[in-house]
C-alpha cells in the first residue's frame, strides 16, 4: 500500500521507485498521484488489510521524518522507509524495512515475498510492542504553531540568515544522489 499525494517534488523519486517496486510485488497506490483518493476513514480501514505500507518521505533528509512511519504502525502494517542510517536512532528498533538497506526495488521486492511466506519472520516485525506503545502520530507542537501566528501576523520581513541555515538543502539527498544509491546494482 502506498498513499502519495505529492507525486513529483524536486529532491525524490519516491513515485518512480513505488512504481518500479510493483513491476515485482504488487502495490495498491491511493492519493491523488493514483487518481484515487481516500478519506482518513477509508485509509485506516484499509491499512490494517495491508502487511505493507510505502512510508517514503517526500525528501531524504538529515532528521527528517513524518507521520508517514508512524501511521502504518498504528494500524499494523509494517512501514516500509527509505532513510539515512543516522535518521533510524529515532525510529522503534525491528519496526520497520529501509529500502536503503536493498540494492534494488527487485532486492526489496524479494525480501517482501520472503516475509509474506514466512509468518515468524513476519511476526518479528512487530516484537516492539513489546516494549513501546504508539499514541499518536501527529507532528504537531506548540512550537509549530508559535511560528505558524508569528509568520502569518508579522509586519516586517524577517531578514535573518540563521532561518537559511536551518533550511539548507545540503542536509537532503538530491533526487540524482538517491536514485544512485537506491538503484546501486542495476
Amino acid at each position: 500500500m502506498a498513499v502519495i499525494s505529492n507525486c513529483y517534488t524536486e529532491n525524490s523519486i519516491r513515485m518512480d521507485y513505488t512504481q518500479d517496486i510493483n513491476k515485482y510485488f504488487t502495490v495498491d497506490g491511493f492519493g491523488s498521484c493514483f487518481n484515487n483518493i481516500i478519506s482518513n476513514e477509508r485509509f485506516n480501514s484499509l491499512c490494517k488489510k495491508y502487511k505493507f505500507y510505502l512510508a517514503f518521505e517526500n525528501s531524504v533528509c538529515d532528521d527528517y521524518i513524518t507521520e508517514k512511519y508512524c501511521t502504518p504502525l498504528r494500524c499494523g502494517t509494517i512501514p516500509i522507509i527509505m532513510s539515512y542510517k543516522h535518521n533510524l536512532v529515532n525510529l522503534i528498533p525491528g519496526s520497520y524495512i529501509n529500502a536503503f538497506d536493498y540494492h534494488s526495488p527487485e532486492h526489496l521486492a524479494e525480501y517482501l515475498f520472503q516475509i509474506v511466506n514466512n509468518f515468524t519472520l513476519y511476526k518479528s516485525y512487530f516484537e516492539w510492542k513489546k516494549h513501546y506503545k504508539v499514541t499518536s502520530c501527529r507532528i504537531h507542537s506548540k512550537t509549530c504553531e508559535m511560528v505558524d501566528i508569528i509568520f502569518r501576523t508579522r509586519k516586517f520581513q524577517i531578514d535573518d540568515q540563521s532561518v537559511s541555515e536551518l533550511l539548507d538543502e545540503s542536509t537532503c539527498l538530491s533526487a540524482k544522489n538517491t536514485r544512485e544509491y537506491l538503484y546501486r546494482n542495476v
